[in-house]
């Protein structure tokens, strides 16, 4: 023999098999974005290693060209000086004339040459600076010379300093007094290549004493400071930095542009490059090291708009996913409310349906007709029950009313006291059939408030038939009163079932009814305080729950005298 389900059985069974197809969900799309999350901080991660890869390579190639930059000024400055110590040349020559002639230093004469060239009767001259020219042969370009016409006259002077031709690679010098014309005496100075090997000895010589002074004197950390800062500005370098040069021999830091930089600091840097790599014998063998103090937030300022789209993405995503999983469960909470206000309004209209039905079959026995009585009695059965199947639905139209803000309040200045006593009557038969009691506490000197008397009446009485519902039996229920300065207070407590917390801070929730276990013995759409709520709060007021399992409920609202 088939035996019919448990009423909601279909339901609940589907209701499993939905929540096991979200936790599916849920799990899914966590491991996405845990992905996800994993990917973009893989991308962000390998950006910075090669950021600092490359940023690596720029200092150090910045670090080479400073040190290149560095010793060719240090070889110029060495060069200048041993030229200018280079003994100076002076010879005198002594003839019956008492001619002598003076040579300057060598670096002057190298620098500054006077080269004459002889045409004819014509003598032409020009500087040229040896120490820059390359070519073997000199060539005088009669253009750049500056030609001067010699008179012939022997009394222009008691003699004529005179510079010949150049031959090939030799230059001349001459002198003679000015006796007969065109007589010159020509006396040879030297050639180009002996003076190109001058200038090559006393470059040897400079470098040698330059290694013999000690590191420090040899260094200069502003000099190093604005080389550095040049070369690392053309790799697009722009961040604080602190340098030294180590030396090896001593063991000490030799230059630094940062007093508290040590030794050791300077060993653990990452740059480091040879400070004078063309000295092949390394007498004083020397570090250059730089450390970034910044190089982090530098990186980091690299990637920042990646990182922040990146981020900005997850947020994104992480901000749907929680909001769709929300929305899901609301989704279900309200799936579970709707089947629950289904399964609550089927009992409630159930009953009084069955009442009616049954009333009206016994109208309709024939035996009736001589029992005017009983007539009468079954007429008013169905009278109160169709009254109550219009209070149900006239429930549900409230709430829905209330959800569209189409509710207009007709305020009037009423009595609280007034409204208490009527709202009594309506209870105080259902507690009495539970032999209950409902003890009055009105000791509000002013009772009277501007409100909208048929809901400040279903209020009061919402609370009263939830206050008798609750209490498992014989019904213990106080209502009483008290003023303030700017409203009144009414409480209703009663000795029931309590609620818990989580309870308490659902209760106002629409259609959200108190367990009481699968037997449906609490009567009701789990309306009634969330339109107590939503009425206070139109009346301008509050409302107050203190609550504690089996230790029963206190409801308090509030109503100001005025309203707005």
């Amino acid at each position: 023999m088939l035996k019919a389900l448990p009423e909601g059985t279909e339901s609940r069974t589907f209701t499993v098999m939905r929540l096991k197809n979200l936790r599916w969900i849920v799990v899914l799309m966590s491991l996405a974005l845990v992905v996800l999350v994993v990917f973009q901080y893989r991308s962000v991660h390998d950006t910075l290693q090669a950021n600092a890869q490359q940023f690596d390579k720029q200092v150090i190639h910045a670090m080479n060209q400073a040190v290149v930059v560095m010793a060719e000024q240090e070889a110029y400055e060495a060069t200048l000086r041993q030229v200018e110590q280079w003994v100076h040349l002076e010879e005198e020559v002594a003839d019956t004339t008492k001619y002598s002639v003076r040579i300057k230093s060598l670096a002057d004469s190298l620098r500054n040459k006077m080269v004459v060239a002889q045409q004819g009767i014509s003598i032409y001259q020009s500087r040229v600076d040896l120490l820059r020219q390359e070519e073997a042969e000199l060539v005088v370009r009669q253009k750049e010379l500056v030609q001067r016409e010699l008179a012939l006259d022997r009394a222009l002077a008691d003699s004529v300093e005179r510079a010949s031709f150049q031959a090939k690679n030799y230059f001349y010098y001459s002198s003679t007094p000015a006796d007969s014309v065109g007589t010159i005496v020509v006396e040879s100075v030297g050639s180009i290549q002996d003076q190109s090997n001058q200038v090559f000895t006393i470059v040897i010589e400079s470098q040698e004493q330059e290694r013999g002074r000690p590191l420090a004197e040899r260094l200069n950390a502003e000099r190093i400071d604005s080389v550095l800062q040049a070369t690392l500005l053309n790799q697009g370098i722009d961040i604080p930095y602190e340098f030294g040069v180590m030396d090896l021999k001593e063991q000490s830091v030799a230059a630094t542009n940062t007093p508290k930089l040590t030794i050791q600091h300077l060993v653990a840097s990452p740059y480091q490059v040879a400070m004078y790599k063309r000295d092949i014998f390394q007498q004083q063998p020397a570090m250059l090291a730089m450390h970034f103090p910044q190089k982090q937030a530098y990186m980091f300022r690299k990637v920042l708009l990646s990182m922040a789209s990146s981020i900005l993405l997850v947020g994104v995503i992480l901000f749907c996913f929680v909001y769709a999983i929300r929305t899901i469960l609301k989704q279900k909470k309200l799936s579970e409310i709707k089947n629950d206000f289904i399964n609550n309004m089927t009992h409630e209209f159930k009953t009084p349906v069955a009442t009616v039905g049954l009333a009206v079959e016994a109208l309709q026995d024939q035996s009736l007709g001589d029992l005017p009585e009983m007539r009468t009695r079954y007429l008013r059965i169905i009278r109160d029950e169709n009254n109550r199947l219009g209070m149900q639905v006239e429930k549900v139209l409230q709430i829905a009313t209330l959800d569209r803000k189409e509710l207009k309040l007709k305020i009037e200045r009423i009595d609280v006291h007034a409204v208490i006593r009527q709202a009594l009557d309506k209870i105080n038969l259902q507690v009495a059939k539970r032999e209950g009691q409902i003890l009055t506490h009105l000791e509000a000197a002013t009772s009277e408030v501007e409100a909208d008397p048929l809901h400040l009446s279903n209020i009061i009485y919402n609370l009263l038939d939830n206050a008798n519902k609750y209490s498992p039996e014989e019904p213990q229920i106080d209502i009483a009163t008290r003023s303030q300065p700017d409203g009144l207070w009414v409480t209703v407590a009663d000795q029931g079932i309590g609620m818990t917390r989580d309870v308490v801070n659902r209760i106002f929730d629409k259609f959200y009814r108190v367990p009481t276990g699968n037997v449906h013995n609490v009567k009701g759409f789990g309306l009634g305080l969330a339109y107590v709520k939503t009425m206070v709060e139109a009346h301008h007021g509050k409302i107050m729950v203190t609550s504690q399992p089996n230790q029963g409920s206190i409801f308090e609202i509030f109503i100001p005298y005025a309203h707005g």
